[in-house]
């Protein structure tokens, strides 16, 4: 196999430092794989339970104190948004809470000869979107048997210029791999690399064109497959410092939680996921497997494979990777469309065979479907928004002239919907009010978590996070809806990975053109979110929830980034009043003792 050297232009190549190197690795792990302890899963159970407890005989006395049809309907639809909430809500908790108990997995103790070091292919995915600075790192690694591999899908001659010009800087390290026929996408490229030039690999590390390795990614990784039977070892990620994007640098924060808190107790009470780079994979297990599958999601789908067969994964919080975050709105907005319908996608084909034939244990089989649990946190945002305001609000409240009085002096204010109904009153007590708040905010505790250990600004990231996420709920909407009704996910797939090979053949034969075309013509549904925007916040202004206005804010907010950019003083100023609705909201739920409409939850961290 070709060897790699580090050419002397690298050593002032400069990785900035790891913030998460708290962590100190021991050493002497088992060759075993630890059995899974149910314990954050029994902690997410009974977290549940606690909260049905407390809010299920309040929902029903509610519901059976009304006989209307439609009145029923509305708040049996009112309850069970309340009751995933719920469900939702023990989730972040359950994972939070053992995340900030795990630990750094054991180091095994491995030391062989120069000649015995297994051989590695460094798999560099690229369509036009070529990063030096990025895949500079991977041809620099302290590691004696590697050698990379540039899988150019570009289309663009100037894309395709840069990987030459490059390659040519560096022949003996670099090998160029490049299509005649573009099919399956980055799953297809992966594979058409695999079964060719990069077949005679024992191991192979995917990297996306914004991927930077740490020099010793390989040193630190290949130890772990040599000396057990994991599958895949996956590396912990941060936000790259590298982006001069403004919204980047804002929502790439948001990283953090997911893979410092989220991934990090999977280890040993869950199922570690491959999130699609950062990684080493034992090329004898993706064979076992067929391969990654071409559907829009491939990591998910080649977790679920390995599933089948019994194989997992290892996380390593200390071995810190950088990735770019989208840089800017559109591009986050089409990703986050992408993931939602994927999700569907491989949950709808794996989601049954994993529970029912995996080789896992029970913990890890349930844990894989617990993986997507956050992508449809702004979908349930927003069929709570419609019910609470327009269903609860609108169709059981009355009109009252409500004031506010300041010392001796009252202040008229307009008049608005109140629900006053003593059919209510279960909802009226600080039991109800306390687990409302706890629910709503129970998305940002690994944000707060983070914040206190000094990782990131937690007040800052979640203002910024709750713009950007809820302004993306009538994306996420088609997502589900397009999937539902067509089967098909953006990136021109369908159910079950059947590729569109009428596009994939058009693409190929003008020269990447049409692929071009294909992700360009994304276009968000801006007047589905200017009627969602303007119909949310009025209704919920006429019904006094300064919360569920501001999810309405935000979806307008989200078409004025689109105008003006994210650096614009018109979005910090909307990013400002979005966030302060959400106190004020809290004031008046305890000030006026009633809690109709609710909070809508904050939205951080999606990733996938």
């Amino acid at each position: 196999m070709k060897r790699s050297t580090s050419p002397d232009t690298l050593n002032a190549l400069v990785i900035p430092r790891n913030p998460f190197n708290s962590d100190t690795p021991k050493a002497n792990p088992s060759n075993k794989i630890t059995a899974k302890s149910p314990a954050m899963m029994i902690m997410c159970a009974a977290l549940y339970m606690l909260f049905i407890m407390i809010l299920g005989p309040r929902l029903w006395a509610v519901v059976s104190a009304y006989s209307g049809p439609l009145d029923v309907a509305v708040l049996i639809a009112y309850a069970l948004t309340l009751l995933l909430y719920a469900a939702m809500s023990a989730y972040f908790i359950g994972v939070t809470s053992f995340g900030m108990l795990s630990s750094e997995p054991p180091t095994p103790e491995w030391k062989p000869n120069e000649a015995d070091y297994p051989s590695v292919a460094l798999l560099y995915t690229v369509c036009n979107d070529f990063q030096e600075g990025a895949v500079l790192t991977a041809i620099s690694q302290d590691y004696p048997n590697y050698h990379v591999f540039l899988l150019d899908d570009s289309w663009l001659e100037s894309s395709q210029h840069q990987v030459d010009v490059f390659h040519r800087c560096h022949l003996q390290n670099t090998t160029v791999i490049r299509r005649q026929v573009r099919h399956g996408f980055k799953a297809g490229n992966l594979n058409d690399c695999l079964r060719g030039a990069a077949s005679g690999y024992e191991y192979f590390v995917v990297m996306d064109a914004d991927e930077r390795l740490p020099p010793d990614f390989l040193q630190r990784t290949v130890p772990y497959l040599e000396t057990s039977d994991f599958a895949f070892v996956q590396a912990n990620h941060a936000p790259s410092p590298f982006q001069s994007s403004a919204f980047a640098r804002d929502l790439g924060p948001t990283l953090l939680p997911f893979w410092d808190m989220h991934c990090r107790p999977r280890n040993r009470y869950g199922l570690v996921m491959y999130v699609g780079h950062g990684a080493l994979i034992r090329t004898s297990d993706w064979e076992a497997v067929g391969g990654f599958s071409d559907v829009a999601l491939e990591d998910f789908a080649f977790t679920g494979d390995l599933a089948l067969r019994g194989k997992r994964g290892i996380y390593l919080p200390s071995l810190l990777c950088f990735e770019d975050f989208p840089d800017g709105y559109l591009k986050f907005k089409r990703q986050y469309e992408r993931f939602v319908a994927g999700a569907l996608e491989i949950s709808s084909r794996l989601s049954k065979r994993v529970l029912l034939r995996s080789k896992l244990t029970l913990v890890e089989r349930i844990d894989f479907c617990l993986w997507i649990v956050p992508l449809f946190v702004p979908l349930l945002s927003l069929c709570f928004c419609l019910i609470s305001v327009f269903g609860v609000g609108v169709l059981l409240g009355t009109w009252r002239h409500p004031t506010l009085i300041v010392g001796a002096t009252e202040w008229p204010l307009l008049p608005a919907l109140v629900v006053e109904d003593s059919r209510f009153a279960p909802l009226w007590d600080w039991q109800f009010t306390t687990l409302s708040l706890l629910l709503s905010f129970s998305p940002a505790f690994a944000c707060v978590v983070l914040g206190v250990k000094g990782k990131l600004n937690p007040i800052k990231l979640l203002a910024n996070s709750f713009v950007a996420y809820m302004s993306a709920m009538v994306v996420s909407l088609r997502g589900f809806v397009r999937f539902c009704l067509t089967g098909k996910t953006l990136g021109g797939f369908t159910s079950g990975g059947v590729r569109l090979e009428a596009q994939n053949q058009g693409a190929n034969k003008l020269g990447g053109a049409f692929v071009g075309s294909m992700v360009s013509t994304w276009a968000p549904p801006r007047f589905a979110e200017l009627a969602a925007g303007l119909l949310i916040m009025m209704g919920a202004l006429v019904c006094f929830n300064f919360s569920v206005a501001a999810v309405g804010f935000c979806l307008l907010s989200g078409m004025l980034i689109e105008r003006v950019g994210w650096e614009s003083w018109m979005i910090r100023w909307c990013v400002t009043m979005a966030f302060c609705a959400m106190p004020l909201q809290i004031l008046l739920n305890l000030v006026l003792n009633r809690h109709t409409a609710g909070l809508p939850p904050m939205v951080f961290s999606l990733h996938l």
